[in-house]
């Protein structure tokens, strides 16, 4: 019994995107139909189609430890198998994060886990999940849910191990939980883990749902890649606290690191789950005092977290659970996970067609907008000229050849300006050169691996931190360059559009502009979580080797993935910006051969005006 409105409005945006799938395919056919796709738009169609396809909406489950998340996510999506299938008992439970989806490439159920030992490598998260033998594979089988529950107490799953081995796994004594009294101790429980992957054939995976559910703030900031790519890609935050414990300085800690800058983003719903309200429910009070407390509580908690409180849902994710099995309808009610699960299913599910749709607008919507910026030009100048031919009927043959002469000029003129834009042309690939050299990964790397090599030179942890400030600071100086060369170059393109349209009347066309805004501000963040960590107790408390791995793993890691995307980004800009010009170029060329052509034809017999006026006719009901 999944959520309905849930269920709709996933299969809503289903619907959605398999007709906006099929429009993307009509266009490019027009395109191939009339001799204007080119390989750059060939390849953004297919960017565009590849969004539609692998779209998901994700989820993501941040608390910390017994506060009730993986009951919360039991209840949600596990319920029909008349258990627990994640584990969820008293103490903590997820040990490492989990992913829950469903695989449709290989359309099978599995839980794949990455073992701890691959921390030892100075490698992301990421970079191990196009690497299957990396992952230990456990199959599922979905009629039993006893084979299901016992495979899935895979994530809770521990292992001891020496305190110096830990530390080689990149775990500090913070991550571990060590009170700093007990400096004698030799070894430590690790999870056993360190990733998760759970293909599950849920309705909700199979529409393209992913959920992932984070174990805790240790593991948030051990894994820095969950802080710094995989919340950040999420749609939805659901931080869960305890109604019976309150907001304690660990939940505050966590929201404060990891969740408050998302709150009034533009494209992220964040919402609370005031978990375990049953505690309070109490047989010897009143509904209404319960109620009270209830709402008293929900106030508390979103001044304490600054968050409007129609963000925080009280909820009873263990009696949501137990309704669900028993099919006790008042009792659903009462536990209101409903009002969660309609939240994600209108609020989010509409934010995350927004997304979308911007998304595709920035791939394909200036290309379509271009697309009838031409064809409107075309059919401008198809009226034009046939407007002239019917005025040709009532010129002396004198007049006629003196239209011939002038169009011939006009050609002559039209090849001299054509001749320029190909100079333009190759100046804009002489600047392309520069900026896609400014933006090279392999020159990045080298910028990076002196700095690593400089960082593991230092004694000190002042040395240290100043080669941090020095990395960063590159970094930025290098994005200010990228600046000024995207500049410099949108001013040479939108001069080469200008020049047409002054000296031949070209409708003017927008070519699509690249801005670097977007990367600046993503460098410029990921500088200040650089600061945050240079500043961090971290810097001081743990061995050096592992704090110059984290940095590079992480937040090195993410500036470099910056520079990637906008090298990508680009590249395809200057491949594309001409575009729109080079087919209005190729029109207006055609228009003049034809014009001469007419004209000659009408010198020698007015007879021909009639005929080549259907022609034209019909030529513009093509176009249109």
């Amino acid at each position: 019994m999944h959520s309905i409105a849930l269920d709709k409005q996933l299969g809503a945006l289903k619907e959605w995107k398999e007709q906006l799938a099929r429009t993307i395919l009509e266009y490019y056919s027009w395109l191939k139909t009339h001799n204007m796709l080119s390989p750059e738009a060939e390849e953004r169609i297919r960017s565009g189609m590849s969004s539609l396809k692998n779209d998901e909406l994700t989820i993501a489950f941040v608390a910390e430890f017994s506060r009730g998340k993986t009951e919360l996510i039991n209840a949600i999506f596990f319920a029909d198998y008349g258990k627990r299938l994640l584990p969820s008992t008293a103490g903590r439970t997820t040990m490492c994060p989990v992913e829950m989806f469903y695989d449709h490439a290989k359309d099978e159920s599995y839980l794949k886990v990455l073992p701890i030992e691959t921390r030892r490598q100075q490698r992301a998260l990421s970079s191990y999940k196009n690497e299957p033998d990396a992952w230990i594979k456990f199959p599922l089988d979905i009629n039993s849910p006893d084979q299901l529950e016992q495979t899935l107490k895979e994530v809770k799953l521990t292992k001891t191990v020496p305190i110096e081995e830990a530390h080689k796994l990149g775990l500090s004594a913070q991550d571990l939980a060590i009170p700093e009294n007990e400096a004698n101790v030799t070894h430590v429980e690790v999870p056993k883990w360190r990733h998760a992957l759970l293909s599950f054939p849920h309705p909700l995976m199979k529409k393209g749902l992913r959920v992932l559910d984070t174990p805790g703030l240790n593991a948030l900031g051990s894994e820095p890649e969950l802080t710094l790519s995989m919340l950040p890609a999420a749609q939805a935050i659901l931080f869960v606290l305890a109604a019976d414990t309150g907001v304690t300085r660990s939940d505050l800690e966590m929201w404060k690191q990891h969740i408050k800058s998302y709150v009034h983003s533009q494209h992220k719903g964040v919402l609370v789950a005031l978990n375990k309200v049953d505690t309070l429910w109490d047989e010897l009070r009143s509904e209404s005092a319960i109620n009270d407390t209830i709402a008293k509580q929900r106030s508390s908690t979103a001044e304490l977290l600054g968050i409007p409180e129609h963000n925080i849902f009280p909820v009873s994710a263990q009696k949501a659970l137990v309704a669900k099995i028993k099919k006790d309808s008042a009792l659903m009610k009462r536990s209101s996970l409903l009002n969660i699960e309609d939240y994600l299913s209108v609020d989010i599910l509409s934010t995350k067609q927004h997304i979308l749709a911007e998304v595709l607008s920035e791939t394909i919507g200036d290309m379509l907008g271009n697309s009838i910026g031409v064809v409107q030009e075309k059919l401008g100048s198809l009226q034009r000229q046939r407007t002239e031919l019917f005025e040709l009927s009532d010129k002396s043959d004198a007049m006629i050849d003196h239209m011939l002469s002038e169009t011939s000029e006009e050609k002559i003129q039209y090849k001299k300006n054509v001749a320029g834009f190909l100079s333009s042309q190759k100046k804009l690939q002489e600047q392309s050169e520069g900026l896609k050299e400014t933006l090279s990964i392999s020159s990045l790397d080298e910028v990076i691996e002196t700095a690593r090599q400089q960082m593991q030179g230092n004694w000190t942890t002042v040395g240290l931190k100043g080669s941090m400030r020095s990395l960063f600071d590159q970094l930025n100086g290098r994005m200010e360059e990228v600046t000024n060369q995207v500049e410099e170059t949108r001013r040479l393109v939108r001069s080469i559009y200008r020049r047409f349209q002054d000296d031949h009347g070209f409708n003017i066309i927008q070519p699509r502009m690249f801005s670097v805004m977007k990367y600046r501000v993503q460098l410029e963040m990921l500088h200040q979580e650089a600061e945050i960590f240079r500043n961090s107790t971290l810097m001081a408390l743990t061995e050096k080797h592992f704090v110059i791995n984290r940095f590079f793993n992480a937040l090195v890691e993410q500036a470099r993935k910056v520079f990637n995307e906008a090298s990508k980004e680009a590249d395809s800009w200057t491949k594309s910006s001409l575009e729109p010009l080079k087919y209005q170029i190729r029109d207006h060329k055609d228009l003049l051969e034809r014009k001469i052509t007419d004209l000659k034809k009408v010198a020698q017999s007015r007879s021909t005006l009639s005929s080549r006026v259907e022609e034209l006719d019909k030529h513009s009901n093509a176009v249109e």
